[in-house]
Protein backbone atom coordinates (compact mmCIF):
# COMPACT_ATOMS: atom_id res chain seq x y z
CA UNK A 1 0.00 0.00 0.00
CA UNK A 2 1.15 3.45 -0.46
CA UNK A 3 0.29 6.93 1.18
CA UNK A 4 0.09 10.14 0.48
CA UNK A 5 -0.07 13.09 3.30
CA UNK A 6 -1.32 16.34 3.17
CA UNK A 7 -0.78 19.22 5.88
CA UNK A 8 -2.97 22.17 5.19
CA UNK A 9 -0.95 24.90 7.40
CA UNK A 10 -0.91 28.30 6.31
CA UNK A 11 1.15 28.75 9.67
CA UNK A 12 3.91 26.26 8.29
CA UNK A 13 4.57 28.14 5.24
CA UNK A 14 5.30 31.29 6.63
CA UNK A 15 7.21 29.71 9.53
CA UNK A 16 5.31 29.64 12.34
CA UNK A 17 4.60 26.39 12.90
CA UNK A 18 6.51 22.98 12.56
CA UNK A 19 4.86 19.73 10.75
CA UNK A 20 5.33 18.06 13.50
CA UNK A 21 1.77 15.84 12.54
CA UNK A 22 3.58 14.45 9.20
CA UNK A 23 6.41 13.14 11.08
CA UNK A 24 4.12 11.43 13.56
CA UNK A 25 1.95 10.08 10.81
CA UNK A 26 4.85 8.84 8.72
CA UNK A 27 6.13 6.95 11.77
CA UNK A 28 2.70 5.44 12.18
CA UNK A 29 2.32 4.27 8.74
CA UNK A 30 5.74 3.00 8.12
CA UNK A 31 5.29 0.63 10.92
CA UNK A 32 2.01 -0.50 9.53
CA UNK A 33 3.86 -1.48 6.28
CA UNK A 34 2.59 1.54 4.36
CA UNK A 35 5.26 3.34 2.04
CA UNK A 36 5.03 7.24 1.67
CA UNK A 37 4.81 8.12 -1.36
CA UNK A 38 4.76 12.18 -0.88
CA UNK A 39 4.30 14.46 2.25
CA UNK A 40 2.92 17.85 1.33
CA UNK A 41 2.24 20.85 2.95
CA UNK A 42 -0.46 23.27 1.27
CA UNK A 43 -2.24 26.61 2.06
CA UNK A 44 -5.62 26.46 4.19
CA UNK A 45 -7.78 27.15 0.59
CA UNK A 46 -10.28 25.21 -0.73
CA UNK A 47 -8.93 25.03 -4.33
CA UNK A 48 -5.53 23.97 -3.24
CA UNK A 49 -7.18 21.62 -0.91
CA UNK A 50 -8.87 19.74 -4.24
CA UNK A 51 -6.04 20.05 -6.07
CA UNK A 52 -3.45 18.34 -3.59
CA UNK A 53 -6.72 15.75 -3.01
CA UNK A 54 -6.97 15.08 -6.52
CA UNK A 55 -3.18 14.60 -7.78
CA UNK A 56 -3.01 11.55 -4.87
CA UNK A 57 -6.43 10.29 -5.79
CA UNK A 58 -4.48 6.95 -6.96
CA UNK A 59 -2.91 6.03 -4.04
CA UNK A 60 -4.46 3.64 -1.28
CA UNK A 61 -4.55 6.35 1.24
CA UNK A 62 -4.52 10.36 1.50
CA UNK A 63 -4.24 11.18 5.06
CA UNK A 64 -5.08 14.86 5.84
CA UNK A 65 -3.18 16.76 8.40
CA UNK A 66 -4.34 20.78 9.83
CA UNK A 67 -2.63 22.76 11.58
CA UNK A 68 -4.15 22.67 15.10
CA UNK A 69 -2.41 19.54 15.39
CA UNK A 70 1.00 21.17 15.06
CA UNK A 71 3.09 22.62 17.45
CA UNK A 72 4.39 26.29 17.37
CA UNK A 73 7.68 26.88 15.75
CA UNK A 74 8.49 29.16 19.04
Amino acid sequence: MRASIITISNEILIGKKYDSIAMYLAKKLLESGITIKENVVIQNNPAQILDAINNCKDEDIIVIGESSSIRNAN
